[in-house]
């Protein structure tokens, strides 16, 4: 959560995105590149450092609170 917490702050999911052109075609993205660099942040601080964990994370509750105040605050900066 502490993690979460500084990144919230800081934002570096979203600096960090910016570096890098998203060539996908809008209209089928269902996660931002700042959503995957979030979760694969989160996921390798939890210790899965094997993206096929990420699966197992999404029923982890601390790692749904964490990556859905990370949302929230995203969504209600818009």
């Amino acid at each position: 959560m502490l993690l979460a917490m500084a990144e919230r702050r800081l934002r570096i999911a979203e600096r960090l995105a910016r570096c890098f052109p998203d060539r996908r075609d809008p209209t089928r993205i269902t996660h931002t590149l700042a959503d995957m660099i979030r979760a694969r942040v989160f996921a390798i601080s939890c210790g899965y450092e094997d993206a096929d964990d990420l699966d197992r994370l999404r029923k982890d509750p601390a790692f749904i609170l964490a990556c859905k105040a990370a949302r929230d605050k995203r969504a209600g900066a818009k």
